[in-house]
């Protein structure tokens, strides 16, 4: 794939990933340590693409959905279908996954691809799909990853929000080789995918 990514402009070789879970708020400033019954956990999304090796990040709380089928839906069809204008017409999307069954590997992500291609005839000619073998080493997501966490660990953080303005604070300086965008998704954003796609494809 990443060879037919080098040979063909119309092709787009995109890998995503979920990163490790975050927990909110961290406070490093405080002269004692600061104890909190519950944090806030948030998640975050990222998709890279290989050809610019540049990343968006799509972020979350545990208080806007678990991190399934149908909030990865959700984010793949943000990410495709505000991109794939700027692909140009009849393009091939490969998409790289790591082998997580509850998360990229189910019927539901595979019929929203079929989904998008039936939608988007003019703009999307072909989506393949590539997962990574169980036990595999790391690749360009978990890299991405490494900088994010790396650019947020000395830093107080309070909320999900708050995360998102600081990294683009950033974007201009040290984020600035590997970050596109980064964005919030809430409980609005995510959609019942599974429940639709299943009226549509048996």
């Amino acid at each position: 794939a990443e060879r037919q990514h080098s040979q063909e402009p119309s092709f787009q070789l995109i890998s995503c990933d979920v990163a490790r879970q975050y927990e909110l708020p961290v406070l490093k400033k405080l002269g004692v340590r600061a104890v909190f019954d519950k944090r806030l956990s948030f998640r975050v999304f990222g998709v890279v693409d290989e050809g610019s090796k540049k990343s968006t990040f799509y972020t979350w709380s545990e208080l806007d959905g678990r991190c399934g089928a149908n909030v990865i839906c959700s984010m793949l069809f943000e990410y495709l279908t505000k991109n794939m204008s700027l692909w140009g017409q009849s393009s091939t999307v490969a998409l790289q996954f790591d082998n997580c069954k509850g998360q990229n590997k189910n019927h539901t992500v595979l019929r929203l691809l079929a989904f998008l291609l039936l939608v988007f005839p003019e703009e999307l000619h072909t989506i393949e799909t590539h997962f990574m073998i169980p036990g595999h080493t790391k690749f360009s997501p978990d890299r991405h990853f490494a900088f994010l966490r790396n650019t947020l660990r000395q830093r107080e953080l309070y909320s999900p929000q708050h995360v998102i303005e600081t990294v683009r604070s950033l974007k201009g300086e040290c984020a600035s080789h590997w970050l596109d965008d980064i964005a919030r998704m809430d409980r609005m954003s995510f959609r019942d995918w599974t429940a639709y796609l299943s009226q549509i494809f048996e």
